[in-house]
Parts: structure tokens; C-alpha cells; sequence
């Protein structure tokens, strides 16, 4: 308040003046983006696998859909209100931290809406997380059926494929330590391998 409504001079030192350029992609720069060591044709082989890698995953994400949509009507169950409301807490979890992303409260979104957080869980997420609930014990009763489980050798596989998205070589070196059977994140890439192997089974 002091400076208000007066002429002031300040007096400063300018350390350093910087402008915008284009880097060079060398292997130092590509290292800094990927954390893999290798020159610009390599580079492009990277972005042309992630590329492939997500083609290859929005195609089975849409195959996957359809089929459990089948199955879901093939397959007639009841599933307990104790899990089912576990569930739609979960999914209302997911919501909620999907708008946090996006710079949005959950408040906030709601009041758009014009509905209560309970209105919300039972039109919204109650019928997303009854679905989900339905598919996950129906892949995990077609596991135990068929008697699927991925080998120590496809578990390995996904493990290196998921460190291999650090650069670092000590948090590398620390999620190999992690990822050992018992570990929650162990077991959660084993389940997944497993369902990816009984919805394989359909196709």
C-alpha cells in the first residue's frame, strides 16, 4: 500500500537473458526424454513402437468391450450389496481423482450436474461399477475353470516391459527388488496377465 498511486524506480541486476530454441536431438537430448541412450534413428523406432503399441491397444480395448458385453448378457448372476457398494465407492474414487486431473473438484462438477453425490453414485457409477463387478467374477469363475495362469516367464515379461518406462537405473534397480510374488503390485500384474490370457481363450 505504501507504493500506491506513486512513480517508483528499482534498480535491478539481470543475471542471465535466455530465448526459445529448438534443441538438437542428439543422444544426450534424446536420453534426457527417453532415458535410453541411442541416435535419432532410434529415436523414431521408439515413437513408432509406442505408436504401434497404442493402435494394438485401443483395437483390443474395443474387442474386449464387445465381448464382455456379450458374456454380461450370456451370463446371469446376482452380486452382493456389500460388494457392490465397495465397488461403486471405488469407481466414485476414480471419478472423483479423473476431475482432479482435469483442475475440476468433484463439488464442483456435481453442483453442474445439479445432483447430490448419492444421485450421482446410483445413476452414474452404480450401473459402471455393477458391470465391473459382474465382469471381474465372471473372468476370475472362467479362470478357475479353465485353470489360467501366466508362466513365471510372461510375468517376467511384463515386469521388464513396465520398468522399462523409467530412465532412472537406481529406480529401476528398486523395482526389481519390488516386484516379487507377494508384493501387491506383483500380484495385480499377475492377475491382469491372467485375464488377458482367459479373454484370449474367446478370440
Amino acid at each position: 500500500d505504501e507504493f500506491k498511486g506513486r512513480k517508483v524506480h528499482f534498480v535491478v541486476n539481470i543475471a542471465k537473458v535466455e530465448k526459445p530454441h529448438t534443441p538438437e536431438f542428439n543422444e544426450e537430448f534424446i536420453e534426457q526424454l527417453r532415458g535410453v541412450k541411442t541416435d535419432l534413428a532410434g529415436f523414431r523406432e521408439i515413437l513408432a513402437q509406442d505408436i504401434r503399441a497404442k493402435y494394438e491397444y485401443d483395437a483390443r480395448a474395443k474387442d474386449e468391450d464387445v465381448l464382455m458385453k456379450q458374456m454380461l448378457e450370456a451370463a446371469e448372476f446376482e452380486v452382493g450389496p456389500s460388494l457392490l457398494s465397495a465397488e461403486v465407492e471405488q469407481v466414485y474414487r476414480e471419478h472423483a481423482e479423473n476431475l482432479l486431473g482435469q483442475g475440476y473438484e468433484m463439488k464442483q462438477y456435481l453442483d453442474h450436474l445439479k445432483k447430490s453425490a448419492e444421485d450421482y453414485k446410483e445413476e452414474v457409477i452404480k450401473p459402471e461399477a455393477l458391470r465391473r463387478v459382474k465382469a471381474e467374477l465372471l473372468l476370475r469363475k472362467i479362470r478357475e475353470v479353465k485353470a489360467i495362469e501366466p508362466t513365471e516367464a510372461e510375468i517376467h515379461s511384463e515386469i521388464e516391459k513396465v520398468i522399462s518406462q523409467y530412465g532412472s537405473s537406481e529406480v529401476i534397480e528398486r523395482l526389481r527388488a519390488k516386484l516379487v510374488p507377494g508384493d501387491t503390485y506383483y500380484e495385480d500384474i499377475k492377475n491382469r496377465l491372467a485375464y488377458r490370457k482367459v479373454v484370449d481363450t474367446f478370440f
